[in-house]
């Protein structure tokens, strides 16, 4: 209840951390919102990304994420249930911040949120932090060959398709510098298949390290 002591309400992610329906139906009717929309998930009927699927656009149901064949299944339920809260809200206390054009497209393909307000605002980062550094060192430091050719490669979860490792695969079969050096960071395996040096530096919650 503390919270919304407050002349604005920025909502970021709330998957997993704070119950949709119970926070929504808790706003005083007069506090404006900010909502940072990181993923998919607050205008689908729960997936948090679509992988091509358009159901969103309309109601969602026989979801092919949940391989179901039921119109009514809890990708619908869902549906429904951001359906009704959403409506309650005064459209003109909300505005959405989107994180990137493509982001603003498809919620402006939603049915939940097409009419909300939405603007584009990429991430930012602290440029003291994550700046140009001197190569020699930093290689030096991460026993990187000074003379390779580095390709750098980030995902969360390489076994997500999305992520991109069958594209990477492609990139470097066609590149024909055999000096290559592949830097990985995150939750990542099946690198020795590529057949060129390594380093998975595994996840990294240190800014510092990340820079």
């Amino acid at each position: 209840k503390n919270i919304f002591n407050c002349d604005v309400l920025h909502i970021h992610d709330l998957a997993g951390v704070i119950d949709f329906k119970n926070l929504i139906e808790t706003i005083p009717e007069n506090l404006p919102i900010v909502w940072t929309i990181l993923d998919m998930n607050p205008f689908t009927g729960g997936c948090h990304y679509s992988h091509g699927c358009n159901k969103f656009e309309l109601n969602c149901g026989a979801c092919p994420i949940l391989c179901s064949e039921d119109e009514n299944d809890l990708s619908k339920k869902i549906w429904k249930m951001k359906n009704k809260i959403l409506d309650k809200l005064e459209i003109k206390n909300i505005s959405l911040v989107a994180i990137s054009n493509w982001s603003k497209n498809e919620i402006k393909k939603s049915s939940l949120m097409k009419n909300f307000s939405t603007a584009v605002i990429p991430g930012s980062v602290d440029t003291n932090t994550f700046m140009p550094k001197e190569r020699f060192s930093i290689r030096e430091s991460l026993d990187i060959p000074q003379e390779s050719f580095v390709i750098l490669f980030i995902a969360e979860n390489i076994n997500a398709k999305r992520k991109g490792l069958d594209s990477l695969k492609k990139a470097i079969s066609g590149i024909n510098n055999k000096n290559l050096f592949l830097l990985t960071v995150g939750s990542i395996n099946r690198l020795d298949e590529l057949n060129i040096p390594f380093l998975n530096m595994g996840y990294i919650s240190n800014d510092k390290i990340l820079s």
